[in-house]
């Protein structure tokens, strides 16, 4: 599912920066320090190694300039992970609506709505993006409640549990709301008595190795889901505005150019009804083309 691909492509972008970034930072000390230590003997093809402005060759500051790119690349490791489990939820509902027929869930439609409405997938698409800005604005408690209601998916029980994940994201509302400085309920939850919180290299080599389990193994049960009996079927890529194909028999018609058959258009879902102009049937042998829209 996009979703997936998008969230991997994403955790495998933060590892390279991070290494990517350690390894430049090695590089500049080492510059500096040879041209310190050469100052007086430089060799004018080497002019060009010149300080980076405010850029001190001691250790503390390497350390902390390091520290904070851990940091960052922690707020987004957790930003990745929300934003793959609320966009997971629009694959699922877009080849499987059956979890989402909610009785007790309402929406809402203006009178000028309802009178404008031309097709279905109007309604669809307010559907899900209701459900996905609720998600987005209520956290990883939300979405584990709705994980847990709508696909029976416990968030909490997948490894490496719900002790490790809350702390992730407590220590990241820490990290945006307050730099890093606890507060009194992150000190009583996690027995934590000093002044900061810090990302070491082993805190988060190990939540980036987390969120990569985390992700395949929620990706295995979704991707279950999305595919299960009652799914509407949805094509490889939706990008195309102009549909020929070409068959032998006009008696059959291949799914994807059924008028039911839905595909993404960015946040919106739209049927082929939507667009379809009409369908033309050529006899021939070679050039039946099918499908015009």
């Amino acid at each position: 599912m996009k979703a997936y691909i998008n969230a991997r492509t994403e955790l495998s972008g933060l590892k390279k920066l991070h290494a990517a970034s350690c390894f430049a930072f090695e590089q500049t000390e080492e510059v500096l320090r040879y041209r310190l230590n050469n100052k007086k003997s430089l060799d004018p093809n080497l002019s060009f190694l010149k300080q980076p402005t405010k850029y001190r060759v001691k250790k503390e500051y390497r350390l902390k300039m390091i520290g904070q790119l851990r940091e960052l690349i922690f707020i987004r490791l957790i930003s990745v992970l929300e934003a793959y489990l609320v966009d997971s939820v629009r694959d699922v509902f877009f080849q499987n609506k059956q979890p989402f027929k909610n009785q007790d869930t309402p929406i809402s439609f203006t009178q000028a709505e309802i009178l404008s409405i031309s097709s279905l997938s109007y309604v669809l698409s307010k559907i899900i993006n209701k459900e996905c800005r609720q998600l987005t604005s209520g956290g990883f408690t939300e979405i584990a409640k709705y994980y847990k209601s709508h696909f029976n998916v416990d968030l909490y029980t997948t490894p490496p549990g719900k002790t490790v994940m809350r702390e992730y994201h407590d220590r990241r509302h820490i990290f945006v709301h307050r730099l890093g400085a606890p507060d009194k309920k992150y000190r009583q939850s996690y027995g934590f008595t000093e002044n900061r919180l810090d990302i070491d290299e082993e805190y988060l080599q190990n939540c980036i190795q987390n969120f990569s389990k985390y992700i395949d193994e929620i990706h295995v049960k979704l991707d279950a889901i999305a595919h299960a009996t009652g799914k509407t079927s949805s094509p490889s890529n939706s990008s195309a505005s102009y549909l020929v194909i070409l068959q032998q028999d006009r008696t059959f018609d291949p799914e994807i150019i059924g008028e039911n058959f839905h595909f993404w258009v960015g946040d919106e879902i739209y049927a082929l009804r939507d667009i379809l102009i009409s369908k033309h049937y050529i006899n021939g042998s070679s050039d039946n083309c099918v499908g015009k829209s």
